[in-house]
């Protein structure tokens, strides 16, 4: 019995108010025992709890420094746990840097090596990053949601309803987990359609959807949107807001070149439990509204810090 198994039929069931007076406790116990199990083949992040429903608990950790990774993309190790028969069993997502899925790999119930999984959700991570990359013209995504409007309206009348109530059967449902490409395509055409491009406003389709989910947690459905439509209405935005972060980021890797400054070990170790403490608490932080930027996204800043600790302990002398 593993260390990860071990945590499982401790804790695998421990959930709200339980969860929320133990979880200083239990957080870090799951990240030792998923460190313990790994050893040096990853490192691993701070432990949290991720679970989006009643019926199943999910412990998680952020592996990072997997050889083999693409640097584009973030691998999770989830613990799931069946709060109705309690059994357990270990899944390995594989995330782009938009927190798109890519991948997912789920292990067998009471099997708890995430090393088969690691190698798997990496090998096939990879052709579903470019199939997810890929962006088609603004016809493709006009006629899907053709279709989808005809099958709505087929299916209000079916219902004995007008056809004018055609949008209570389209998905628009946003939920944190795994999404259909379709559905997110479907959405890109209601945008064209209900907020159409104009010599004025050619960005409009973007510009609606980007103030329609202001506020709100985004999801991977809604990144996924977001990614989508940027790319066929706003191409060249990222080329043209550079916040402070990146600056000074751009400005000490320049320089990092000619330094022959050695950076101590007890530094180099306190920057990596910082990187893995915001990615471990990305989500929180960024909805937090905390940290703000005149020309940046919380996000933003959070990814560029995260990218400043990666390329230090990474160039500099070890010490």
């Amino acid at each position: 019995m593993n260390a990860i198994q071990q945590f499982a039929q401790k804790y695998g069931k421990v959930v709200g108010n339980d969860l929320a007076r133990k979880y200083d406790d239990i957080a870090p116990e799951f990240t030792k025992a998923v460190s313990a199990v790994v050893g040096d083949k990853c490192s691993v992040g701070n432990g949290f709890n991720d679970s989006r429903s009643d019926d199943f608990n999910e412990w998680s950790v952020i592996l990072d420094d997997i050889e083999g990774k693409n640097p584009g993309t973030e691998i999770v190790l989830v613990l799931n746990t069946d709060l109705g028969d309690g059994k357990s069993w270990l899944e390995c997502h594989c995330y782009d840097d938009d927190a798109n899925l890519l991948n997912k790999v789920e292990g067998e119930v009471g099997e708890f090596d995430p090393l088969p999984l690691i190698d798997k959700v990496l090998k096939k991570g990879e052709s579903k990053k470019s199939e997810a990359a890929e962006v088609k013209d603004k016809k493709y995504y006009q006629d899907m949601f053709d279709a989808a409007y005809k099958e709505c309206c087929q299916l209000a009348i079916e219902d004995g309803k007008s056809e004018e109530d055609w949008a209570d059967y389209f998905s628009d449902i946003k939920t944190d987990g795994p999404f259909k490409q379709k559905e997110a395509d479907e959405i890109v055409g209601y945008y064209m359609e209900f907020h159409p491009e104009s010599d004025s406003e050619p960005d409009r389709p973007y510009r609606d959807w980007l103030e329609n989910i202001e506020g709100i947690k985004h999801t991977p459905l809604d990144n996924e949107i977001t990614r989508i439509l940027k790319a066929l209405y706003a191409p060249n935005e990222s080329k043209k807001h550079v916040c402070s972060m990146q600056k000074k980021k751009e400005s000490l890797l320049a320089k990092k070149n000619e330094s022959d400054v050695s950076l101590p070990k007890d530094v180099e170790d306190a920057m990596r439990k910082v990187r893995a403490y915001l990615r471990g608490n990305y989500a929180s932080i960024e909805g937090s509204g905390l940290v703000s930027d005149a020309d940046c996204s919380v996000g933003y800043q959070l990814d560029n810090a995260l990218n400043v600790l990666d390329d230090i302990v990474a160039n500099f002398p070890k010490g």
